[in-house]
């Protein structure tokens, strides 16, 4: 007959829990590599997204080693217990080398924006000294205006008229 949680006995359940504790306790400790190790591969895979091959190259070299190693750990039954600390360090290499390559990205975009505005402020000094070059210059002498209503092509066929005229 099958007994009920309540008629088992004190000792009895604690030995199975202790029972069950074992059994999964492998599993557990498996699983705490897998997810730094997760975590070590995905800080690697953003800091090379953000171009840290280029700005801190040795650094996420370094990163990339101790994510092998801690791999390499992770399988290694003598090894595993180191896995998680190797993955952490990798982790953070590749979190710094990331860290350091945003840093230089925003330098060169904040250099790129100071010559842009260095740029503009020439061209606007060099349009206020053209415009008070207009400003300063003498306006020229304006000739009485009955000279500029007069026509010089109306002049010439008054002149061909007379001539026809006896």
């Amino acid at each position: 007959m099958i007994k009920s949680i309540a008629q088992i006995g004190q000792g009895q359940v604690s030995a199975v829990v202790v029972a069950a504790l074992l059994a999964l306790a492998p599993l557990a400790a498996a699983q705490a590599p897998v997810s730094e190790l997760a975590r070590a591969e995905q800080a690697v895979q953003e800091a090379t997204a953000a171009d840290a091959d280029q700005y801190a190259p040795e650094l996420i070299a370094l990163a990339r080693a101790g994510l092998n190693q801690a791999q390499a750990a992770s399988m290694d039954r003598r090894q595993r217990r180191e896995a998680p600390a190797l993955a952490l360090r990798a982790a953070a290499d590749a979190d710094l080398a990331r860290a350091l390559s945003r840093e230089a990205t925003a330098k060169a975009e904040l250099e790129l924006r100071r010559s842009q505005v260095q740029e503009l402020q020439q061209a606007l000094e060099a349009a206020e000294r053209a415009q008070e070059q207009e400003r300063s210059r003498p306006e020229p002498l304006r000739e009485p205006e009955h000279e500029l209503l007069h026509d010089p092509q109306q002049e010439h066929e008054h002149d061909a008229a007379a001539e026809v005229l006896p």
